[in-house]
């Protein structure tokens, strides 16, 4: 007793000197507490109280309300206790004053995950609201007596810890005060934790939801991807705008007056219920991931209404239209768009990229005209720059024009200083590989050398097959040459263009002729153009020359698959074809085998059912030897 009376003595110095620390304040309550003299805490306290009002301060009492709530964390928390503190505070300082010191009192005792405290003084703290009415004059009641953030970091910190029902009970209290005012006193951070909460115990979170939660339900559930949920807010929150909205329209007013109410009404629903952008996009999330594109199309319908859309707004809208092709609506989209952006008068545009979105669904949908006309608008907005993807979409939307057009597409972008990239080049080339245009193609590589763009291998296809379709072997071989010396490899799409170009324009003796010029050009035989040619003379039926492009393959070391050989031997049609089969399948056993066998069991079945078909009686004992010889014991005949 005798160091409790020492403490007396400290704290009656230091608030009349007002001289003294938070921190010595509260290590006085704390050395009280820690001998376990809780009756000569209290009493500190209350002697703390006790002095003027002008000692006020609210660090000080932070720290020691802090103080004796974490001494006594370890036992029950005894909310009487610490009301009854709490209420010898506000009788001695004021509402406000326990109003402010608890604002960081929860805080600490969240961070610390002292839940329950938070929980208790966050109720209590509500309970001030009518007092400081009456008190306080010239109180902003639009001010929250609790930051929103906090009380959503409380929650934020309940739901770390699994406490979902304690969440749920929490924001019922919160919310059923009198004083409670969702737009004041919440935010969506709290709105996010209830409804994960909701969703983790399976509780509905309709009981909960309030009129200015909607924005918050519908992103947390578009989060959760709880759409139909989702949905149904947004549907909710519609209707009780309407019914808002339409109530008090039979009075007799005048024409003019009931158009003037009904704005009023407007207004002041729109303040109860903002539907914001950010809500209107969540909800056409929603509508997106249900399908319900009609939906959809309506919620955007009410955003544009509501003067509320911007590019978030307006560009998935776009998006939405590039993704299902709907040219038809895209266009109510952008008139949408001009519209905002002349009302706006530069305050705002749309951003390159909704554009270029708008300029892929025109080409997409074959609807250039449109796109003639989007890129002749951004043509005449010196603060929108078009892009490398903006070109792309555009060299898209010409493919049917005339090269002339198409160069002079270009013309206007190396105005921007815009050179096309490989990405356009390709697309470019591709232009002139549907309409064979090799002095155009050709020029166009050039053009790529000039503006130092590395060609890919879809380059030199594109160009490859242009060559071939003419017939120009050495103009293939020649890329062929660029490619070993640039260190790139070719690919099956590579040969598969090349091969069916010749053999298009000059049937298959070309394609055969061009292993005889890469061999006299010093070039190796890559094996996309065995598979290649293998591939076209199975699908033409023939056979023979086929079967000697299979063995020459594997004699380079190129293994061909069951799939290709079975393809070869159904095809097979008359003796000699079968026999020439089973002589080059015979070659592909010689030497050592793998541990497990390399053909399957199918294609050694198949062979025998067709040798007997043919009445090759020798043939088929040759292939049931071959099969036990790879490691077919189970072989059925």
């Amino acid at each position: 007793m005798n160091q409790l009376l020492r403490i007396h003595s400290q704290y009656r110095l230091v608030l009349k000197s007002q001289a003294g620390s938070a921190s010595n304040i509260a290590g006085g309550v704390a050395l009280a507490l820690e001998i376990k003299d809780e009756r000569g805490a209290a009493e500190l306290l209350g002697l703390v109280a006790s002095f003027a009002r002008d000692n006020a301060s609210e660090p000080v009492w932070t720290d020691l309300l802090f103080t004796v709530l974490r001494q006594r964390s370890s036992r029950i928390f005894r909310t009487e206790e610490v009301q009854e503190l709490l209420d010898q505070l506000k009788k001695r300082y004021g509402p406000q004053f326990v109003a402010k010191v608890l604002i960081e009192v929860v805080n600490g005792c969240a961070n610390i995950k002292m839940l329950v405290a938070a929980q208790e003084l966050l109720l209590y703290q509500q309970t001030l609201w009518s007092e400081i009415c009456e008190t306080e004059w010239g109180l902003n009641s639009q001010e929250p007596l609790m930051p929103p953030s906090i009380v959503g970091h409380l929650m934020t910190k309940m739901t770390q810890k699994k406490k979902y029902k304690q969440v749920l009970e929490l924001a019922t209290e919160y919310f059923a005060s009198a004083e409670f005012d969702a737009a004041r006193d919440f935010q969506q951070q709290g709105f996010l934790k209830l409804f994960e909460a909701s969703v983790k115990i399976q509780h509905n979170p309709r009981k909960v939801l309030l009129e200015r939660g909607f924005g918050a339900a519908i992103q947390c559930c578009v989060t959760l991807e709880e759409f139909s949920l989702a949905l149904h807010c947004y549907q909710t929150m519609e209707s009780i705008r309407e019914r808002l909205v339409d109530r008090g329209n039979g009075g007799g007013f005048e024409t003019k007056d009931r158009l003037e109410d009904a704005n009023e009404r407007v207004r002041i629903v729109d303040e109860v219920l903002p539907a914001d952008e950010n809500m209107c996009v969540n909800a056409m999330k929603a509508c997106m991931a249900l399908k319900n594109f009609p939906t959809f199309k309506n919620v955007f319908r009410g955003m544009v209404a509501r003067g509320a859309a911007r590019s978030a707004g307006f560009g998935l809208g776009i998006r939405y239209c590039h993704k299902h092709l709907d040219p038809t609506f895209l266009d109510e989209v952008l008139d949408a768009v001009f519209l905002m952006e002349q009302e706006l008068a530069g305050a705002w545009m749309l951003e390159v990229e909704n554009y270029n979105d708008a300029l892929g669904c025109f080409a997409a949908t074959n609807r250039s005209d449109q796109a003639k006309e989007l890129f002749s608008h951004m043509l005449n907005n010196p603060f929108i720059v078009p892009d490398h993807i903006t070109m792309l979409e555009m060299v898209e939307n010409h493919r049917d024009a005339t090269i002339e057009e198409i160069f002079s597409l270009m013309d206007d972008f190396l105005e921007w200083r815009l050179a096309p990239n490989l990405q356009v080049f390709t697309s470019l080339l591709s232009i002139c590989m549907r309409r064979r245009l090799v002095g155009n193609a050709v020029a166009l590589i050039d053009a790529m050398k000039n503006h130092d763009v590395v060609p890919d291998v879809k380059v030199f296809t594109t160009i490859a097959f242009i060559h071939a379709s003419h017939g120009d072997l050495k103009a293939v071989v020649g890329v062929l040459r660029d490619m070993a010396s640039q260190g790139i490899a070719t690919d099956r799409l590579f040969f598969d263009y090349v091969i069916n170009a010749l053999y298009g324009a000059c049937g298959i003796d070309m394609c055969f002729s061009l292993f005889r010029e890469l061999s006299e050009d010093h070039l190796a035989i890559p094996e996309g153009l065995y598979v290649s040619l293998v591939d076209l003379g199975t699908k033409i039926g023939l056979i023979e020359r086929t079967l000697h492009v299979a063995y020459n393959m594997e004699c380079e070391g190129f293994q061909l698959c069951s799939e290709q050989l079975h393809e070869l031997m159904i095809r097979c049609h008359s003796y000699d074809e079968i026999a020439e089969f089973v002589r080059t399948f015979s070659l592909l056993h010689q030497g050592l085998q793998p541990e497990t066998p390399r053909f399957e069991i199918e294609l050694y079945e198949d062979l025998i059912s067709m040798l007997t078909q043919f009445n090759c009686k020798s043939e088929v004992t040759k292939v049931e030897e071959l099969a036990r010889a790879a490691g077919h014991d189970d072989l059925i005949v």
